[in-house]
């Protein structure tokens, strides 16, 4: 066999049998294309092989499509060995498990398929949330759930936001009436100050889903107040210091006597002397507060915040040539200034800070008791509530004790995209069987995979640094155990060519970003199984440059959409460059052929304005495009005209949805 790389393809093929030999516990760490799926098949079936009955493996997958996708190709692979010829069947088991099997294996893999089919509940390859579902749907009184509970669906979840936040704003209009404003009312002026009045959706769906890590640090910090206390002290700000207590202790220190004798020295200046001597009179003239401010720290401060230059922005060369007192005077002033706009910015985040945890938690307390009235469950809670039962709960022996014996081995697919909390409850799992003393002794093993590299960081919060947390808690538990542990490297990419990988490797080769992908700052290696074939990766620039504003009629609506946008313009330069493949017959050198239209594939991080600028950019050049491979129905103006019809109808008296219709 032929290197490819330093990697040969039969070494690889050794590191994967290792990765399913099912005496050991293993963690494999793999590149995308290594072959993942391709050995958690083959430990389990290895599994089931070594006599482990199908109910006692538990195989956690990232999603529901992969949990599918890897039960339809076991049970194919189950299935064609169950009508195998025994001669090549006998093949099939050598390569999988290193020996030639006897009449007994032969036999035994004959009846896998039937085994694996026969299994109440069939074979548990699942997602966590699935897992977790089953799991408190055993013991719900344990758990402290209703037994009757129902999976929180993202609409009603809506609802019950939507519910939960108008409970809070009625609330607050009672005080309003009644004279008085509590923390909560003052919190939410606060923070719709910031936010704006369409933005409380979006930061209570965020706190919602953020709930678990916010519960725990109001829990951590003994109540919001201790969050206040915390994040004071972080920024350096005094308890009781608020933006109005510092701009009036900041007026009251300011040099005012000599700002009056700087006054007309200033104004007999030019026209920059000017203006600094007039923004001094108006602050001398006015009563201190944040407008008054804002307008005094223009004559020192640019507008993004930093210092301008004393002379000439704020005093002339001549001005100070015959006043130089001045210069010191305005110096000092500028950097006090200074000073007082980073207390004020501090102050202003303890105060954001502490209003959006009084609102969150207000929140969460009515969120939470819609939940149970409603006695539903969203995905979150199957994973704190699992957590809590097996670790927490005075029942957890118990729960441990029944599922110990109905586990024996637990494989972990995609382990970079668990978060600590879903990490918690596999902990709890593999905990009792790898301290060997389990309620049955026999070999039991954890396996786990995944690559830091793809993780979806904060996705249902996943933290790609708990990946190689977890490979050494795990390391010290089964070998503290005496049990084999096997840690497996797969580098050997089967999908991608060798320019791909080494761009990859080479934006990972310095310290700092092989520091953001793992804790040992460890550069990543690939090596490409198709070493032969061509590849090439170029990097465009990242912005597009901003062309002159375009003038628009003096009548345009306010959302008058411009020709030439920034996505408009990348979309436009990306088609030009397709459309020129295409006119041109540009090689596809993996193919031997020119370049079609079907061979490109368009990647976007976000289904935005984007996606539909580069689809008619595409279309405006005639090139064949399939469209998008997802759309929200109802953001698309033909159905949203629709819409607007119907509700017209129904409600002819609504001028407004009239006067959308009439516009589109």
């Amino acid at each position: 066999m032929a290197e490819t790389g330093a990697l040969t393809v039969n070494d690889t093929t050794r590191r994967q049998a290792a990765a399913a030999d099912p005496t050991a516990s293993v963690w494999v760490s793999a590149n995308a294309g290594s072959g993942k799926t391709h050995v958690l098949i083959n430990r389990v079936i290895r599994l089931l092989l070594s006599g482990t009955e199908p109910e006692r493996i538990l195989c956690l997958t990232f999603t529901k499509a992969a949990a599918s996708e890897m039960a339809s190709r076991l049970y194919d692979r189950l299935g064609e060995w169950a009508v195998m010829d025994e001669a090549a069947l006998a093949v099939k088991l050598q390569e999988l498990e290193g020996v030639a099997p006897d009449a007994a294996k032969l036999l035994s893999a004959r009846l896998l398929f039937a085994r694996a089919i026969e299994t109440p509940g069939g074979l548990k390859i699942q997602t966590i949330h699935a897992f977790c579902e089953r799991l408190l749907g055993r013991f719900p009184l344990e758990a402290g759930v209703p037994p009757h509970f129902e999976i929180l669906d993202e609409r009603t979840a809506t609802e019950l936001m939507a519910e939960a936040r108008d409970e809070i704003l009625s609330e607050i209009g009672v005080e309003e009436q009644a004279g008085a404003q509590g923390d909560v009312a003052h919190a939410f002026e606060t923070v719709s100050s910031l936010v704006g009045e369409y933005g409380f959706d979006d930061l209570f769906r965020e706190i919602v889903g953020k709930r678990a890590r916010l519960t725990e640090q109001i829990a951590s910090a003994g109540g919001v107040a201790g969050i206040l206390e915390r994040v004071a002290g972080l920024l350096q700000v005094a308890p009781g210091d608020t933006e109005d207590s510092l701009i009036a202790t900041a007026a009251e220190a300011a040099p005012l006597s000599e700002l009056k004798e700087a006054h007309p020295l200033l104004a007999g200046g030019n026209k920059t002397d000017v203006k600094t001597a007039t923004t001094i009179a108006d602050f001398l003239n006015a009563p201190a507060d944040v407008e008054v401010l804002d307008v005094y720290k223009t004559a020192f401060l640019k507008q993004d915040g930093d210092p301008k230059k004393l002379t000439p922005s704020i005093i002339t060369k001549k001005v100070h040539e015959a006043h130089p007192h001045l210069l010191d005077l305005l110096e000092r002033e500028q950097a006090r200034i200074v000073e007082l706009e980073e207390k004020r910015r501090a102050a202003r985040i303890v105060a954001s800070t502490h209003a959006l945890y009084v609102l969150a938690a207000a929140l969460l307390e009515r969120f939470e008791r819609l939940k149970q009235q409603w006695a539903v469950l969203d995905y979150e809670d199957l994973i704190l509530k699992s957590r809590d039962l097996l670790n927490l709960s005075s029942a957890a022996a118990w729960v441990l004790y029944k599922l110990d014996g109905g586990l024996d081995h637990i494989l972990v697919d995609e382990a970079q995209d668990t978060s600590p909390h879903q990490w918690e409850v596999i902990q709890a799992l593999a905990e009792e069987f790898l301290s060997g003393e389990g309620a049955r002794e026999l070999t039991r093993t954890i396996f786990a995979v995944g690559d830091e590299k793809q993780s979806i960081f904060s996705f249902q919060g996943a933290d790609p640094a708990k990946f190689a947390e977890m490979k050494n808690h795990f390391a010290a538990k089964v070998e503290g155990a005496g049990k084999t542990w096997n840690p497996v490297d797969l580098l050997l990419s089967f999908r991608s060519t060798r320019e791909v990988l080494s761009a990859v490797d080479q934006v990972f080769a310095t310290e700092e970003t092989a520091t953001g992908l793992n804790a040992d700052a460890e550069p990543p290696t690939h090596y490409p199984f198709r070493d032969l074939d061509a590849g090439l990766v170029e990097i465009w620039p990242t912005c597009v440059p901003d062309e002159e504003e375009e003038a628009l009629p003096w009548d345009a609506p306010l959302d008058y959409p411009k020709s030439e946008s920034p996505e408009a313009r990348l979309a436009d330069r990306i088609a030009s460059t397709v459309a020129h493949w295409l006119a041109t017959n540009e090689s596809l050198k993996g193919e031997g052929r020119p370049i079609e239209a079907r061979d490109v594939l368009i990647l976007v991080r976000r289904r935005n304005i984007f996606v539909e600028e580069i689809i008619r950019a595409l279309k405006r050049r005639g090139v064949p495009v399939a469209g998008t491979d997802r759309m929200v129905l109802t953001d698309q103006i033909a159905v949203m005209d629709l819409m607007a019809a119907a509700a017209f109808a129904l409600l002819p008296e609504d001028d407004l949805t009239l006067a959308t219709v009439l516009k589109s």
